[in-house]
C-alpha cells in the first residue's frame, strides 16, 4: 500500500478537488460572476497552487481566464480517488446516510484548502444559506439529502457541536481526521479506523502480578458488559501516584484478549494533528468529544473497551466553568455504548454525584515491599543484577510498576547486564523519583553502637521485652508505648526487634504527619496506617508528644480531631504498633489505656554506664580514677557515649579517657534533669 508524502497531497488533491468545487460552484444560482472583480491573484495561487495574475484580467475576461485555469488543474488523478474512496468507507462504516461522503470530502478539502475557503467566506458573497444550497449542488445532493447528512455527521463525535443544521458549522475537520482519509487508500474500515484509534504499548506485567488487587469482580464485569454490549458501564480505578493503575488496566484487558483504545487528547492544528488542542478548546472537553468518536468508530468492535487515564481534568473543568456542564458528564457516565475504565490520582476533584454513576470502583492500594520484589524479580530478568540491589529498590515506597519497566527497558535496550545495568537503573529511577518530587535517599536510622538489650534500663518488669518480642514475632497486634528522656534506647529498641525477627519498619514522626492545611493531617495518619497494614510492617510513630496530648488542654477543633482519629485507628491497627515518647504527663488518658506495654526507658545504671565506656574507649579495664568520675555523672543516656563513639570516629587520634570525661560531663550539663517518671504496669 503507498503512502502519499504531504507534500503530494498539498500539491495534487487538494488543489484539483478544491478547483473543481469552484467550477461546480460556478453553476449555481447563487454564484454572481461580478464577484470575481474582488478575487486577487494570491487567492487563486491559494486554490490552485498556480499562478494566474487576477488583476491584470480585464473585468470581462476574468470568469473565462479562471474557468480555463481551474479546468487544467480539475483532472482527476490518484490522491482524489484514494480521498473518495475513504470518505466512503468511513460513511458506510458509520451508518451515514446517502450523499454524507461527498459532503466528508468537500469538508476535507474545504478545511485544508485556504484559497477555496477565501472564496466561499468572502469573495463570492455567500450567506450561511447560500452554502448549503452550492454544496448540495456542487455535490449533486437535494438539499434535504444534505441536511441529513449534516445532522448525522454531527453526531458521530467528529465535530465539537453535535446539533448542526449547517455545512460551516461542521468545519474545521479535525486534522486526525483529514490525516486518516488522505495519506493512505484503506482496504477496509477496520484498517481506516486502526488509524485514528489509540492502542497504549501493552504491559510487560500480567495479571498475576497485581495479586494486591481483588480483581475478579472487575473482570466479570468486563467481560459481561463487553460480550453483551451493555450501556453505560463506566469503571473507576484510583489510587495514590505509582502504584500501577495504568498498567493494571492493560493487564486486566491483555487477560480477557480485549482491544483497549486509550482516549487521549487528539489536537485540531492544521499543521499537526498530534498537537494537543488550540487555546480556544479545552483539552477535557476534545477528549470528551475523542470519547463520543472512538465510540461510533469502534461500534461494530465486540472486543473493545476504552481508557481514560488521568480522568481528573475532565472533572476538574466542570469544576471550574469549562464547557463541559455537570448534565453532559452524567450523560457521558450514563450512556456511553462502549465499557470505559476510568484511572485518576486525585479522587477528590470527582463529585459524588459523578463517582455514584460508575459501575464499579476500585482502589489500587500502595505496593507493598514483597510485590514490589516480584515485580522487580520479573522486569530484572535477564540483567542480572544482584539480590541486595534488587531488595534496595523494592524498599523504595514510591517506585511504580511503570519506573521500574522504564529503567529494565533502557538497560536492556543497552544490552547491559551486572553492574552496568544497576547504575543505569538506579539513574533512570532516581532521574524519575527526584523530578516527581521524591527523596531518593531517604533519611534512615543509623544506630552508631551495637544495640544489646541488657544495656537497657527499664524500670519495673523487664521481662516485658520478651513478652513484646513473643508477640511481635506471631504478627499479633501488640500495642507498645515506650516513655523515657531521650536517647535512652527507645528507637533503637523497636529497630532491633525489627531486624532480629526480619519484619519491615515504618517509622514516622510527628513532622511526617502534621499538615498546615485543616483535615489533611488526619488523612496523613489514615494512610500512614494504611500503609503499614499493606506493608505487613511495625509501625513506629516516633517523638508522639504533640500527637497523643490530652484533648482537656487542646483548645482547636483540628487538635481534637486528629486525636480521635489516631485513636480510631489505633483501634483497628492489626500489626505490632509502637510509640515512643520524652514525656508522658501530657497525654490523653484513653491514648495511655490503648497500650498493652508501657515501658519506662530510665538512665543508665553505673554498672550499663561502665559497659558503654568500655566499648566507647575500647579499653578492657577502667583506671579507678576514670571509675570514680564515671560513676559521679548522673543522668547519662546511650545517646550520650553513642555521641563519644562518633567524635571518636571523626578525630585523627583516638579520644583520651580524660576527654571522654569532660564529653560526658558537657552532655549531662547541657540536660534538663528531671523528677523520676512513674513507671506504669499493668
Amino acid at each position: 500500500m503507498k503512502k502519499l508524502t504531504d507534500n503530494h497531497l498539498r500539491q495534487t488533491t487538494f488543489h484539483s478537488l478544491a478547483s473543481q468545487f469552484v467550477l461546480n460552484a460556478f453553476g449555481s444560482t447563487y454564484f454572481d460572476e461580478g464577484c470575481l472583480s474582488v478575487v486577487k491573484a494570491s487567492t487563486v495561487r491559494a486554490l490552485t497552487g498556480k499562478s494566474l495574475a487576477m488583476e491584470r484580467i480585464p473585468e470581462e475576461e476574468k470568469y473565462q481566464q479562471l474557468c480555463k485555469h481551474l479546468n487544467r488543474i480539475a483532472s482527476d488523478n490518484a490522491t482524489e480517488a484514494i480521498l473518495r474512496h475513504n470518505c466512503k468507507l468511513l460513511a458506510q462504516g458509520l451508518g451515514l446516510p446517502k450523499g454524507a461522503e461527498k459532503l466528508l470530502t468537500f469538508l476535507t478539502v474545504y478545511t485544508k484548502n485556504i484559497g477555496l475557503n477565501q472564496l466561499f467566506d468572502d469573495d463570492f458573497n455567500f450567506t450561511c444559506e447560500n452554502i448549503d444550497q452550492v454544496v448540495a449542488d456542487i455535490n449533486g445532493n437535494s438539499i434535504q439529502n444534505q441536511v441529513n447528512a449534516i445532522k448525522a455527521l454531527s453526531s458521530t463525535g467528529l465535530f465539537m457541536f453535535d446539533n448542526a443544521t449547517q455545512v460551516l458549522e461542521l468545519t474545521p475537520l479535525p486534522s486526525v481526521i483529514i490525516e486518516c482519509l488522505t495519506h493512505v487508500k484503506a482496504k477496509s474500515y477496520s484498517e481506516l479506523v486502526a488509524q485514528i484509534t489509540i492502542q497504549p504499548t501493552p504491559s510487560n506485567l500480567s495479571l498475576a502480578d497485581f495479586d494486591y488487587v481483588q480483581s475478579d469482580t472487575l473482570l466479570k464485569l468486563i467481560k459481561q458488559a463487553v460480550s453483551k454490549k451493555l450501556i453505560g458501564v463506566n469503571i473507576l480505578i484510583y489510587g495514590i501516584p505509582g502504584t500501577g493503575k495504568t498498567e493494571l488496566a492493560k493487564a486486566l484487558l491483555a487477560h480477557l484478549n480485549n482491544n483497549l483504545y486509550e482516549i487521549k487528547p487528539i489536537g485540531d492544528s492544521l499543521d499537526n494533528p498530534e498537537d494537543e488542542f488550540n487555546s480556544r478548546t479545552s483539552s477535557a472537553c476534545l477528549r470528551l468529544q475523542y470519547h463520543k468518536l472512538v465510540q461510533k468508530l469502534c461500534h461494530n468492535d465486540r472486543k473493545c473497551v476504552l481508557l481514560i487515564d488521568e480522568c481528573e481534568d475532565i472533572f476538574r473543568d466542570y469544576q471550574y466553568q469549562s464547557r463541559i456542564s455537570k448534565d453532559t458528564l452524567h450523560s457521558v457516565l450514563e450512556n456511553n455504548t462502549i465499557p470505559t475504565i476510568w484511572i485518576t490520582n486525585h479522587l477528590d476533584e470527582l463529585e459524588e454525584s459523578c463517582i455514584r454513576r460508575f459501575k464499579f470502583v476500585v482502589e489500587i492500594p500502595q505496593l507493598n515491599v514483597s510485590t514490589r520484589k516480584r515485580i522487580i524479580d520479573k522486569l530484572c530478568k535477564g540483567l542480572n543484577v544482584s539480590i541486595p540491589f534488587k531488595d534496595s529498590l523494592a524498599r523504595k515506597q514510591e517506585l511504580s510498576p511503570a519506573v521500574i519497566d522504564n529503567g529494565t527497558s533502557i538497560a536492556k535496550l543497552l544490552k547491559q547486564k551486572s553492574d552496568n545495568a544497576e547504575n543505569t537503573l538506579t539513574e533512570v529511577i532516581d532521574n524519575t523519583l527526584k523530578a516527581c518530587g521524591y527523596d531518593t535517599e531517604p533519611l534512615n536510622y543509623k544506630q552508631t553502637m551495637s544495640f544489646e538489650p541488657q544495656l537497657v534500663n527499664l524500670m519495673g518488669n523487664s521481662s516485658d521485652v520478651t513478652l513484646i518480642e513473643h508477640a511481635v514475632s506471631n504478627n499479633r497486634d501488640v500495642r507498645s508505648l515506650l516513655l523515657g528522656p531521650p536517647g535512652t534506647g527507645k528507637t533503637a529498641l523497636v529497630h532491633h526487634l525489627a531486624d532480629k525477627l526480619d519484619m519491615p519498619l515504618i517509622t514516622a514522626k510527628c513532622s511526617d504527619i502534621i499538615d498546615k492545611y485543616v483535615g489533611e493531617s488526619e488523612k496523613n495518619v489514615a494512610e500512614l496506617f494504611k500503609r503499614a497494614h499493606r506493608e505487613g510492617a511495625i509501625l513506629l510513630l516516633d517523638e508522639v508528644d504533640s500527637l497523643l496530648l490530652s484533648r482537656d488542654g487542646l483548645d482547636k477543633s483540628w487538635e481534637v480531631q486528629l486525636v480521635n482519629e489516631l485513636l480510631t485507628q489505633m483501634e483497628s491497627f492489626t500489626q505490632p504498633l509502637f510509640a515512643a515518647t520524652n514525656y508522658s504527663g501530657k497525654l490523653d488518658k484513653a491514648v495511655m489505656r490503648r497500650f498493652d506495654f508501657k515501658l519506662q526507658f530510665d538512665y543508665l545504671t553505673h554498672e550499663q554506664v561502665l559497659r558503654f565506656y568500655k566499648q566507647a574507649a575500647h579499653v578492657r579495664a577502667i583506671p579507678s580514677i576514670i571509675k570514680e568520675e564515671l560513676l559521679k555523672l548522673t543522668h547519662l543516656t546511650a545517646g550520650d557515649f553513642a555521641i563519644v563513639q562518633r567524635r571518636n570516629h571523626f578525630n585523627p587520634k583516638a579520644l583520651t579517657p580524660n576527654e571522654i570525661i569532660d564529653l560526658l560531663k558537657a552532655e549531662v550539663t547541657h540536660k534538663k534533669t528531671a523528677q523520676a517518671i512513674g513507671f506504669i504496669h499493668h
